[in-house]
């Protein structure tokens, strides 16, 4: 038999064939018209010989993973493995549900026809005795966790509960999918039956990720079935009918961290992921919120089925490119993520099978191990290069999979950071054809959707092909995204994939992301003017387009000097006294400061009417202003003033004196005190403007908390544009009033302070 198989890969590789196995899958790639009919009955004949012989070629180049792996002695307790030692240290250190649920793999099978309930019982406490995984606990001795694994007597204990169709089943189904689960005083493997008649019943079933994994589930469904139908025919014995398992999981965690101690086995693929990660950077996807400083696995899913149109576009792009599925999806996913992000190197992980040992296979248990996929996207390349690239990342990956992601993120001594996950905040799943048996004698079955409330990712991406074409459930973190912003990724991905399978030799940054609507609705519906009536459609004022903040601020001015502009506690200042008071700060900058267009005038004021006067006056002068917190620590604002270069710091009588450190270590930066520092019988007229639409107008720096503090360059045109939007969506006028309510350091400040003052309205601080 096998030399038939060797064969069968010899007139493959004359044919140029190549072949390998990935997530327990044979794979090809080959040019066209190679593989023929005839191969093609043989690959499918011999598939799993094939994918058996690859894999004792690997453990032929790694001993230990050709002999067979030895059993422990009995104990009271034994080692985890390296997986498990990591959940078993998240439980310790979650304190809300949505993280002490997030391991939960839960599931609800609809059961038509007569079920017998003894049978399955029975089946049940079968299954429960063949694999200990169901039958162990997890608890701290002498400071380590260890398995506890218990014997199993009498009957297995499945819980009843009746209910008729008018009661409020979902919630019973969420409730058991939402268990606690006590990690060191119960088993992890939940079992309910709900009676909803005498012909139909729900079978919910619920384990903890720490003794279970995908893998898992279409083992225990497909023996479930086996035992249940031999428990209803009283003439078998159940346990016959499966192969007696040669280990179990204390067996492979013992075996596991053996291996992890023979350096000969492990050094070269130690080494390979350090190179690989060595210095990966974090992304931030755009986001409807702030991250929390610690992350609470909030979460949500949304899905969405993608046409047999889209599959078959796809299905032809791998095909051309020798590529696989999973391949093409990921390189989509990650152009996704640059074109949002337009960060060049991106790291996101997938799942691996871990089950690289045929005595692996028949187990149910934690094996699955995480494969971080690093790419450096060139923008100007074709998407079918960087597709390549892809792949062999992806194959590279396959090859050093059997190193555990869990040592991976220890060897790396990633800095601990509590909001969010180490290495990737993307998690890609491509689900293989093969769906988990759902048959149970003569019983219909069907699988119940359950409502996602938890997210262990930024974004977890979980292709399936179904006969409809492909269907994508994405979980999401609730804490960062809002639904709709979900719904909008599906869309550009399609149209990504659309544009890809038109143009697969376009460059990256030149693929389409946006949908006809949306493209619509920003060039016309968004892009309106001051007064353009938003139920039609509307180009941005012509009229509008070459002028800055400072002269539609001194239109406004003129045409409404005497109303009122801002009012503060029991201050306020008319247009006529704002603008004239910014105009003699203007004219004290440009006449002490030589200022020019783009030059960088930092504040550091307390929140007053002079706050709005400074901002006004650094415009008009000609300069662009950069806001600094009053409270900011000494060396950020150190590191913002010198990395911005700033000409000048505005102070104010509160912020002076502790301002002025800043000279010892920014030599030649000039700190002013507005409040007496500029004569009051500078010019009161407007300054001639010497700024273009193009000129900067602002800077506002990021917090940091993904690395160093960027500064964000704004001209006056982005501005303007957002004035124009703002005051024609809200409908400002001379009689309204807007609080301005955001720190003047943060982006928000700029349309309260512009839109208002633009439109006439009164600023209220």
């Amino acid at each position: 038999m096998v030399n038939q198989v060797e064969t069968l890969l010899l007139a493959l590789k004359q044919a140029g064939v190549e072949l390998w196995v990935e997530e327990g899958r044979l794979r090809s790639r080959a040019p066209e018209g190679a593989i023929t009919p005839e191969l093609r009955e043989g690959i499918k004949a011999r598939r799993d010989e094939i994918i058996a012989l690859f894999l004792n070629v690997q453990n032929t180049q790694s001993s230990p993973f050709g002999k067979k792996i030895p059993k422990v002695a009995q104990q009271a307790n034994y080692a985890m493995s390296n997986a498990q030692r990591r959940l078993w240290i998240l439980n310790q250190m979650s304190d809300t549900l949505e993280a002490k649920t997030a391991y939960n793999i839960p599931a609800a099978v609809r059961m038509r026809g007569d079920l017998n309930i003894g049978a399955l019982t029975k089946a049940l406490h079968l299954l429960t005795q063949r694999h200990e995984s169901l039958r162990t606990r997890f608890m701290a001795i002498e400071g380590e966790g260890r398995q506890i694994i218990d014997q199993i007597d009498g009957h297995f204990n499945l819980e009843l509960q009746e209910f008729s169709e008018n009661d409020r089943i979902s919630e019973a189904i969420q409730a058991h999918a939402g268990k606690i689960f006590d990690l060191e005083n119960e088993h992890l493997f939940s079992v309910k039956l709900l009676k909803i008649s005498a012909a139909e019943h729900l079978l919910l079933l619920n384990m903890h990720h720490i003794i279970s994994d995908g893998w898992s589930i279409s083992v225990l469904m497909k023996e479930l079935s086996q035992l249940y139908e031999a428990c209803v025919d009283d003439h078998i014995q159940p346990l016959s009918l499966l192969p007696e398992l040669t280990i179990q999981y204390k067996d492979y965690a013992a075996w596991q961290n053996s291996l992890m101690e023979d350096e000969a086995i492990v050094g070269g693929l130690r080494n390979f992921w350090l190179e690989t990660l060595k210095n990966a950077p974090s992304f931030d996807l755009p986001t409807d919120f702030a991250r929390p400083a610690v992350k609470s696995y909030k979460g949500a899913a949304a899905n969405r089925q993608f046409s047999n149109r889209t599959a078959k576009a796809l299905q032809s792009l791998t095909e051309r490119n020798g590529a696989t599925l999973f391949m093409t999806l990921t390189a989509l996913v990650k152009t996704l993520i640059y074109r949002y992000t337009r960060q060049s190197d991106l790291v996101i992980g997938s799942p691996n099978a871990g089950r690289p040992h045929p005595d692996l296979h028949p187990q149910i248990g934690f094996y699955i191990n995480t494969l971080t996929l690093r790419s450096k996207i060139d923008g100007t390349a074709p998407f079918e290069v960087f597709l390549q690239q892809v792949r062999k990342t992806a194959l590279s990956a396959f090859e050093h999979e059997l190193y555990p992601f869990d040592r991976l993120v220890e060897d790396l001594d990633i800095p601990r950071d509590m909001s969010r996950a180490p290495l990737f905040d993307v998690m890609l799943v491509v689900q293989n054809n093969e769906s988990t048996s759902l048959r149970l004698g003569n019983l219909e079955l069907e699988l119940e959707a359950l409502e996602t409330n938890s997210g262990k990712f930024d974004l977890s991406f979980v292709f399936d092909e179904n006969s409809d074409g492909l269907f994508l459930h994405v979980e999401y973190n609730t804490d960062i995204f809002k639904k709709d912003r979900i719904e909008r990724l599906f869309d550009h991905l399609e149209t990504l994939v659309d544009s890809v399978s038109a143009h697969p030799h376009f460059a990256v940054d030149q693929l389409n992301i946006l949908p006809e609507t949306e493209k619509q609705r920003l060039l016309e519906a968004f892009n309106v003017g001051i007064g353009a009536n938003t139920n039609t459609k509307s180009n941005t004022n012509p009229d509008l387009a070459d002028q800055t903040l400072v002269q539609l601020f001194e239109a406004q001015v003129n045409r409404t000097p005497d109303e009122i502009a801002l009012v503060f506690g029991n201050k306020t200042l008319s247009y006529r006294a704002l603008n004239e008071t910014a105009n003699q700060l203007a004219h004290f900058l440009r006449a002490n400061h030589a200022v020019q267009p783009d030059d960088i005038i930092a504040l550091q004021l307390e929140r007053s009417e002079q706050m709005i006067v400074a901002i006004l006056g650094v415009l008009k002068s000609g300069a662009a202003y950069l806001p600094i917190a009053t409270d900011a620590p000494p060396a950020r604002a150190t590191f913002m003033l010198q990395d911005s270069r700033t000409k000048a710091l505005l102070t104010d009588d509160s912020t002076h004196s502790s301002a002025l450190h800043f000279q010892t270590t920014l030599a030649g930066l000039e700190i002013v005190n507005i409040t007496t520092e500029f004569a009051q019988n500078q010019p009161v007229v407007n300054p001639d403007s010497i700024n273009k639409p193009q000129d900067l107008a602002y800077i506002i720096y990021t917090s940091g908390s993904t690395g160093q503090p960027k500064g964000v360059m704004v001209e006056h045109a982005g501005v303007v544009n957002l004035a124009q939007w703002q005051i024609d969506y809200f409908g400002l006028q001379t009689s309204d009033a807007v609080l301005q309510f955001a720190a003047y350091t943060f982006d928000a400040s700029v349309w309260e302070i512009m839109s208002t003052l633009l439109s006439g309205a009164r600023l209220a601080l």
